[in-house]
């Protein structure tokens, strides 16, 4: 987001990287960051503007100087930290300290301190979610984070403490008791999380989150998804999750696999998506997309996904993308080994398409869910069961047709965005090339 004085504008951008790998560190040698599409602006409302408090960092936090985590630890406590927006904040008390203490700019009041405390916190939640007809109290997605630990200088050791840094977005929905129409609040914060074990198991000791901007209000959200924000009963949660994946190669393979699938939309590579990462000689798949609801039919085997994917291909229009940004990984390994559970909280933007008279495209914005569960078929994962599930819609945004001040106007070719990535091809994974993605990772 660019934030300018009176207005807010979106801007859609790929960062690609190339970095030099040793035993004991890695160092870039190329970044690049391009621009693709810019969208239309959103004017502030009277009395909101965006704010820019100073970011706070908890003392000791991911920017001071310290250890990287191992992986394990790694992936263990950003499972933790998600499944709190994964899970919708239900059913999270147990992820917390004795003596934890949460502070949000604008969710809560002041400090709440202590397992009790936080406990009442969370159920008050529920209480407001069910008295606004289950509309969101407050849907966040969470960025990549950064890691930092403070304790024993010997990293064989057991760390004494991790801090954490993210950045995440909110989407907070409430209802005018006078008017009775919505009200949509956006806002992106910092958060920085303090973790410690407890009885020999990590927990959250601290979270913050301080807001660092608001995005200009939206009165209601999207009529198209509105039965299943209202119905979030339908939504896949969490029971009795266990944050330690016990493999961070695991959770990093099933990752990198599925970042092919925003990928494959930008590019209309969906059939190439199916025959490359579901498609196996063991297992069917299985497809839900249940864009119209509950009782939208379930995809098994080739012909039926390929008739739902092919088609969702062949509208695709050059230079007009539909994006999907899957966030907020949590993976779920199991005991053997050989199967993943793994979900991913999604901000999407897919186009309607050019209108005859129109200089603008429309595009849908909407928040969702994918939760798939991901299986080994030797030494290779597949997508064996894709489900997807809208959670929330956002009013319609626009954007020109030629991209604005984008990718189309600043590189002074007149090529367009999508264009092929330089690495490995999706045909030499299928060949077998999996230890050139996977490098590092031999056993995924």
């Amino acid at each position: 987001y660019r934030i300018d004085a009176d207005e807010s504008v979106m801007i859609t951008s790929r960062f690609t990287a190339v970095a030099d790998i040793t035993e004991e560190k890695a160092l870039y040698r190329s970044a690049d960051w391009m621009r693709i599409q810019e969208f239309s602006p959103l004017k502030y409302g009277p009395g909101q503007k965006a704010c820019n408090p100073e970011r706070g960092t908890a003392a000791g936090g991911a920017s001071a100087a310290g250890l990287l985590p191992d992986a394990e630890t790694f992936f263990t406590l950003r499972n933790m930290t998600n499944i709190l927006f994964a899970n919708n904040w239900n059913d999270c008390g147990r992820y917390f300290t004795a003596d934890a203490c949460i502070e949000a700019d604008g969710l809560t009041e002041g400090k709440v301190q202590g397992a009790g405390a936080v406990s009442a916190w969370l159920d008050s939640i529920r209480e407001y979610e069910a008295k606004n007809g289950g509309r969101y109290f407050c849907l966040m997605i969470a960025g990549p984070c950064s890691m930092r630990t403070v304790g024993p200088a010997d990293v064989s050791d057991k760390c004494g403490t991790v801090y954490g840094s993210w950045l995440t977005q909110s989407f907070e929905v409430s209802v005018d008791p006078g008017t009775g129409k919505e009200r949509l609040v956006r806002r992106i914060f910092a958060m920085d999380n303090e973790y410690a074990e407890e009885n020999g198991e990590w927990k959250i000791r601290s979270l913050k989150l301080t807001a660092l901007f608001e995005l200009p209000e939206l009165e209601g959200t999207n009529g198209l998804y509105q039965r299943m924000l209202y119905d979030k009963g339908s939504n896949w949660l969490y029971k009795d999750f266990d944050p330690d994946t016990g493999s961070g190669a695991a959770a990093l393979a099933v990752e990198n696999i599925f970042s092919f699938w925003p990928l494959s939309v930008h590019r209309a590579e969906l059939g190439n998506f199916y025959n490359v990462f579901i498609k196996n000689d063991v297992y069917e798949g299985v497809m839900s997309i249940r864009s119209q609801g509950p009782d939208t039919p379930v995809k098994t085997g080739e012909e039926e996904i390929l008739g739902k994917l092919l088609p969702m291909e062949a509208a695709y229009t050059p230079g007009q993308i539909t994006y999907h940004c899957a966030t907020t990984p949590v993976v779920e390994l199991s005991e053997d080994g050989n199967t993943a559970h793994a979900s991913w909280i999604d901000h999407s933007l897919t186009n309607f398409g050019l209108k005859e008279g129109r200089d603008d495209v429309d595009y849908m914005v909407f928040v969702t869910r994918y939760d798939h569960v991901f299986r080994k078929v030797g030494r290779r994962w597949f997508l064996t069961e894709f489900n997807w599930e809208p959670c929330l819609g956002v009013p319609f945004l626009k954007a020109p047709a030629d991209g604005g001040d984008g990718w189309v106007r600043r590189n002074g070719t007149g090529k367009r965005y999508p264009f092929q990535l330089n690495c490995t091809s999706l045909k030499d994974y299928r060949a077998g090339a999996e230890e050139i993605i996977m490098e590092g990772f031999p056993d995924a």
